[in-house]
């Protein structure tokens, strides 16, 4: 009897619409530095200068050409935190501090980039490129067909609505697809991927990973490492690749055990030997 539960992770949609102003804006209050984009494109740079301030600068395209519209700076021990609302156009995002900061990239094709804090970055509407880079960040795609990488630390990531791309980078990694067609690599250290719903495919990569196919006609590839593979307990037909590794492949059905390097757990779904039949397939030849 198969006693190792499965847990499903949920992941909340942040729909924080605001009214969108028609112009930029650059705010310190009580410890929050705040920045707000316009109906326009704009670049959004904040990092730090003279050592000791935190400088933001606001661009807009002016005949063909960027041109700064808008540049502030603060006591860099009066901000704790970093609010970014990029508002409407495509806008491009860059922190380069190790503050904290909380960026929606609101409607458009955005691109967010976190600093060297624990962020969260929010693409909302639109086709965005989301990228945490250190910190433990939190990444949500939003609607739209989106790419999330999380970089360094241990990230949370959903790709939502839309055909995503969802990359983990380095270190321990939960990442879900969402619905429609998603593809997940956890990258380097022990990730936990989660299709969602749609026909998704999901890549552990290296070390010790978790995946979930769930619900869709799925591909699942362990990579290195012992890997604990689920495709789900759904009427559709999942691939299921072990890897290198001695790993654990569970199909909600009774299992035809024998197929080299793949340890199988008593199931409910029979899953065919891989020299004959696609429904589960294995690196190694025999």
């Amino acid at each position: 009897m198969n006693n190792h539960k499965t847990r499903t992770m949920q992941f909340e949609n942040l729909e924080d619409r605001r009214v969108m102003t028609a112009g930029v804006d650059i705010d310190l209050d009580d410890g929050v530095l705040e920045v707000e984009g316009s109906e326009k494109s704009e670049k959004i740079y904040i990092q730090y200068h003279d050592h000791d301030e935190v400088e933001v600068k606001i661009y807009q395209q002016k005949d063909g050409k960027w041109k700064l519209k808008k540049r502030k700076d603060y006591d860099l021990d009066k901000v704790d935190e970093i609010k970014v609302f990029a508002g409407a156009g495509n806008d491009y995002v860059v922190n380069r501090t190790d503050i904290v900061m909380a960026a929606y990239g609101e409607t458009g094709n955005d691109t967010l980039y976190g600093g060297g804090g624990n962020d969260s970055l929010w693409g909302m509407d639109g086709r965005d490129r989301l990228v945490g880079r250190d910190g433990h960040d939190r990444i949500d795609g939003g609607s739209g067909n989106d790419r999330l990488y999380g970089l360094d630390g241990n990230d949370i990531m959903t790709g939502q609505a839309g055909r995503d791309y969802l990359s983990g980078g380095d270190d321990h990694d939960v990442m879900n697809g969402g619905r429609d067609n998603d593809r997940l690599g956890g990258g380097r250290g022990n990730d936990a991927l989660y299709g969602g719903s749609g026909d998704d495919h999901l890549f552990g990569n290296n070390d010790h990973d978790k995946l979930y196919g769930q619900s869709g006609t799925d591909y699942l590839s362990g990579g290195a490492g012992n890997d604990w593979i689920d495709g789900g307990n759904d009427d559709t037909t999942d691939t299921l690749y072990s890897g290198g590794g001695y790993d654990h492949i569970v199909q909600h059905h009774n299992l035809k055990p024998g197929i080299f390097g793949i340890k199988f757990w008593q199931a409910e779904e029979s899953i065919r030997d891989a020299s004959w039949y696609d429904t589960v397939k294995n690196e190694y030849h025999r």
